[in-house]
């Protein structure tokens, strides 16, 4: 499990700052607050890029 942070995601509907994509098993598992992120979770950057 991973965490894609430090980016901008595209929802479809809007732009989230400060959340990040959450990725178990190949798979997305959750967006959510960055401060709702389990401790621990391996993060890597998206240096400021937009996911969509």
């Amino acid at each position: 499990m991973y965490a894609l942070t430090q980016g901008r995601i595209f929802t479809g509907h809007e732009i989230l700052d400060d959340h990040a994509l959450v990725v178990a098993n190949g798979l997305i598992d959750r967006v959510c607050p960055m401060a709702e992120l389990p401790p621990g979770i391996e993060q890597r950057s998206l240096n400021g890029a937009i996911l969509s």
